[in-house]
């Protein structure tokens, strides 16, 4: 056997191998060319590449659901986090927020480029969910919901739809609910556990971004106290400045009290004014 003169590996996005059943899967090829007693031979050896592509789709994913945290923009952070979901992982995502009352509001929502939906759906699928809703159960419940619905009226979504609904905890709290949603390919336990943590670290954002607005309205609050403080403090520091100026008038008789009080009293008017 002759040795291989040249070899060149295909690893590309693109290179897709065919199964006997149809399905496409992505290959990864090493093409030799050997000289076998003058005659030259070229061997392709192919490798299902499935496990390496999704290993890679998981790490970028992680890798764009990170940088799209790191603002403190809440509204622009959560609508660029859902953009790589909806790339790697879903065909639809929508984000719920937990309202002080315990209701789930809608806070954004990405897809339709892959599958598309027709307005209603969409507004129906985007719109606060009721208790049929699997969001609405996976904050009930505080467990990840994973339910296949067929389509029609539920949820309005045509066609038979993989829904997975993840609660985004901190703590004992439910801050809101990440649900995923696909065509007929079913989420696996590697998608499933890919979207919790997704929703762990969305949560910890919310939760977050939350205390960093409370910070900010307590900040604001302080400085109007202050303002108003300061503002009445000055009227009546300059009504005791005027009456100390008062009892400070030089008269033709020599003065019966000592004005070192009048002049203790005058200096700390004048402090708290500087104040």
């Amino acid at each position: 056997v002759g040795e291989a003169e040249t070899a060149r590996a295909i690893d590309h996005q693109d290179a897709v191998g065919l199964h006997k059943n149809g399905r496409e899967f992505p290959i990864s090829a090493m093409i030799s060319k050997f000289d076998v007693e003058g005659a030259l031979t070229l061997t392709v050896s192919v490798r299902d590449a499935t496990e390496q592509r999704r290993s890679e789709h998981e790490a970028r994913l992680l890798a764009e659901v990170g940088a799209a945290l790191a603002t403190l923009d809440y509204e622009r952070a959560l609508t660029a986090l859902l953009q790589p979901v909806v790339r790697w992982l879903s065909h639809f995502a929508v984000i719920f927020v937990t309202e002080e009352s315990g209701a789930l509001r809608h806070a954004c929502s990405a897809g339709g480029e892959r599958e598309p939906l027709d307005a209603g759906a969409w507004a129906a699928f985007t719109a606060s969910p009721g208790p049929e809703h699997p969001a609405w159960q996976a904050s009930e419940r505080k467990e990840t919901v994973l339910a296949t619905l067929p389509g029609g009226p539920l949820h309005v979504l045509p066609g038979p739809r993989q829904v997975l609904a993840v609660p985004m905890r901190v703590g004992a709290s439910t801050v809101g609910v990440l649900c995923l949603a696909r065509g007929a390919e079913p989420f696996d336990d590697r998608d499933v556990r890919l979207a919790e943590v997704v929703a762990r670290r969305t949560a910890l954002f919310v939760e977050n971004a939350k205390l960093h607005r409370t910070a900010r309205q307590a900040l604001v609050l302080r400085d109007e106290v202050l303002e108003t403080v300061a503002h009445d403090l000055g009227n009546w520091i300059g009504t005791i400045l005027l009456q100390l100026q008062l009892l400070h008038r030089p008269g033709s008789e020599p003065e019966r009290r000592s004005l070192k009080p009048v002049e203790a009293s005058k200096r700390a008017a004048k402090r708290m004014h500087r104040l």
